[in-house]
């Protein structure tokens, strides 16, 4: 849908931003892809009881547990790897040149993939994949600045509580 803004408009300042949304909504679909690839991996492996397969084998449970992130960090790094590919061949297409911010992003979304699916499978190991997901999803760093700022103004309002200092 990205690209259907690069047919009305004709100026290079606007196929580059289209060009960017395209690799920016690219890169969150491989975040997106390797987190759900994650949870579902261990989900799967939960649910199965094929745990209780690799517990009671002679094989060390730390290879299948390489192996669930090991194929979780290749799809991220195909995905992303792609994505630049994809950037690459319509910055040639169009006639743009090629920005080496493209591949940083590349780069930056691997690792987040990368945090992403380790939080979520090391949370999904603790809780249920569902209750994990959620945990992710609404407590993040936004949500702590937001309250770190509202203590913060509530104690240059009133001064110094003892309870709101130590909260803050």
């Amino acid at each position: 849908l990205g690209a259907i803004s690069f047919v009305l408009m004709g100026s290079s300042n606007d196929r580059f931003q289209t060009l960017k949304a395209i690799s920016v909504q690219l890169h969150w679909f491989g975040w997106f892809y390797t987190a759900a690839m994650g949870l579902f991996a261990y989900w799967w492996h939960t649910t199965q009881r094929t745990t209780t397969l690799v517990f009671t084998r002679d094989g060390r449970p730390e290879v299948w547990l390489a192996s669930i992130f090991g194929s979780a960090f290749l799809a991220a790094a195909t995905v992303h790897g792609l994505s630049l590919v994809v950037t690459l061949a319509l910055s040639l297409a169009w006639g743009i040149p090629w920005q080496a911010g493209f591949l940083w992003l590349a780069i930056d979304g691997f690792c987040e993939s990368v945090v992403v699916v380790s939080v979520l499978t090391g949370l999904a190991a603790v809780l249920h994949p569902i209750v994990a997901l959620l945990v992710v999803a609404l407590f993040t760093e936004t949500l702590f600045y937001a309250i770190d700022v509202e203590l913060l103004g509530y104690l240059q309002a009133k001064g110094a509580s003892p309870i709101i200092a130590a909260l803050e």
